[in-house]
């Protein structure tokens, strides 16, 4: 059996999911440890949960909460140990318990980066990335969610031999159905996290300020009563709340770009692999996003979307150019349709329900 370490419910998180769902179509047994940190109550039959709220965005607020963390991990670790062989860690902030039971309880561990670690030269970040590079260096495989991500964090080629890639690509379930929205405008949606530096800001100014663009934004952050109060202050701005994964991606469906930045100046935006480059894809959408970074690299060398600088200048010149009716925009979004299609319709079947699988079942050996 194997079991994942995760500080979000299954239900949250899009890449557990999916490990979670190879692992029921490959008939792996699995449990999970996971936090309910908005205590919203929804878990899987085989998921324990920390039941303690935590807001996200709170910074060192937090501290004390993400210790008792740690704390029930190591103890559900340590009272569940005879039906697990493996441990799935997703990210930091389970990997110290995981291999404290790799080393006393004899389990395998594998080590999945979720998010790209930060290149700044802090005190902190550098004490981070040294525990980093120690748990890199004693877990028995490691995933990270882009290859490019090898250069970023300098891993060695011992490292690189444990190394298996995920990429965030979405499963492929049912036709996804476009929300029907009734407007003539272009149409930008916004589906994830509200929060600071993702361009949300200058996005809502400039819509405020051009009447043919038409925003539909899903989601809870930090960002969230400037959100709401837009959504009430202009009548092309539609706020949805914090929605279903299935509802956001008809909504992202329905829209004509969709908006994913990750700017260059914030060191851990550079090599973000997000899901919503991979989703444009799937759903034959082209992205809005930023250059100097690797989703906005991948964006150009396929020409599947549109990137731009940091300013809200940058943001309000391509609001005034887009025009989706153009045989550019027609060309950009044939090529998100073909680069799905080459390349990751099958993703989730041979990565996940076979590659993944076949290392659980050696790992298990």
């Amino acid at each position: 059996m194997i079991c994942y370490l995760r500080c979000q419910p299954i239900s949250e998180d899009i890449r557990l999911k999916k490990y979670i769902q190879a692992c029921k179509k490959r008939k792996v047994n699995y449990l999970a440890f996971t936090w309910d940190r908005l205590l919203m109550g929804i878990y899987d039959n085989n998921e324990i949960q920390f039941k303690t709220q935590c807001l996200y965005g709170q910074g060192i607020k937090n501290l004390f909460k993400k210790l008792s963390w740690q704390f029930f991990l190591l103890k559900e670790l340590f009272l569940n140990r005879k039906k697990y062989s493996v441990i799935h860690a997703c990210d930091f902030d389970t990997i110290f318990p995981a291999l404290l039971a790799k080393f006393i309880l004899k389990k395998k561990v594998i080590y999945d980066i979720y998010d790209a670690a930060g290149t700044t030269q802090s005190f902190l970040q550098k004490s981070l990335r040294t525990l980093d590079n120690i748990a890199i260096k004693h877990v028995d495989r490691l995933i990270l969610a882009d290859q490019e991500r090898v250069k970023q964090i300098n891993l060695s080629e011992a490292a690189q031999k444990k190394l298996f890639v995920v990429e965030n690509v979405p499963m492929v379930d049912d036709k996804v159905y476009p929300n029907a929205f009734e407007t003539d405008g272009t149409k930008i949606s916004y589906v994830g996290v509200l929060d600071r530096h993702r361009g949300l800001e200058n996005l809502l100014e400039c819509v405020k300020r051009n009447e043919s663009i038409f925003l539909y934004i899903a989601g809870t952050g930090t960002l969230q009563d400037e959100v709401k109060k837009a959504s009430i202050e202009c009548n092309r701005i539609s706020y949805y709340d914090r929605v279903l994964y299935s509802k956001g991606l008809s909504i992202m469906k329905g829209s004509d770009i969709i908006c994913g930045l990750y700017y260059p100046y914030i060191s851990n935006h550079i090599y973000a692999a997000p899901n919503k480059y991979f989703e444009s894809l799937y759903l034959g959408v082209p992205i809005l996003t930023s250059k100097g970074t690797l989703v906005g690299k991948k964006t150009r060398t396929h020409n599947t979307g549109y990137t731009i600088d940091s300013t809200i200048k940058d943001m309000e010149n391509f609001l005034l150019s887009i025009d989706v009716k153009s045989d550019e925009y027609k060309c950009i979004k044939n090529n998100t349709i073909q680069i799905w299609d080459r390349f990751y319709a099958k993703y989730f079947e041979t990565t996940l329900c076979n590659n993944y699988i076949q290392i659980l079942n050696n790992l298990n050996k």
